[in-house]
């Protein structure tokens, strides 16, 4: 599937092993290149789901998108463009995977 994203600054991450580097750390950094080419190297979710991405849909606020993970709390979060067709979202065809956002879901609104 390709690989979009509003986010040009998320998408030059997503695109440059150097400035991922330099904005999200090293390792942080390898997990993106490995979510990212796991995106790029499979045709429905359901694929997606059954490789080793740790990739889960979300509920309640984020329905409808999905996170796979970068490190103990934070997530790359996406969203899937599909094919028009029947039938159950996990087994139709991506066209885009949009990447939306990394985040610490996990981190507590009120740090005091």
């Amino acid at each position: 599937m390709e690989v979009v994203s509003d986010d040009k600054k998320l998408l030059k991450q997503a695109s440059d092993d150097t400035v991922a580097k330099k904005e999200l750390g090293a390792e942080q950094a390898k997990k993106l290149g490995m979510r990212v080419a796991e995106l790029k190297s499979v045709d429905t979710i359901e694929e997606l789901l059954a490789g080793t991405g740790r990739w889960e849909l979300l509920l309640q606020n984020r329905a409808g998108t999905y996170s796979g993970r970068l490190n103990g709390n934070c997530r790359l979060i996406v969203k899937f463009e599909l094919e028009d067709s029947e039938g159950d979202e996990e087994h139709v065809n991506v066209v885009h995977a949009c990447l939306l956002e990394i985040v610490d879901y996990h981190e507590k609104k009120n740090k005091r």
